[in-house]
């Protein structure tokens, strides 16, 4: 039986932590630059809607 020492145990923990580590922090800024794509496009839109609203109401009050 192979007997190791407990500071071997912990690099070989820490080692076998570190991708998944880094998947999570992948993760999460993948989804963070997604929610923020999609929040853009939704403001994008309501920006363009509101402005052809508006756009809108100006050539209507000019034939009152």
């Amino acid at each position: 039986m192979l007997a190791t020492s407990r500071p071997a145990q912990a690099k070989l923990a820490a080692q076998l932590s570190a991708p998944s580590r880094m998947g999570w922090l992948m993760a999460v800024a993948v989804a963070f630059l997604m929610i923020h794509m999609v929040a853009g496009t939704i403001w994008l839109r309501a920006s363009a809607n509101e402005a052809a609203t508006s756009r809108h109401e100006a050539i209507s009050s000019s034939y009152d």
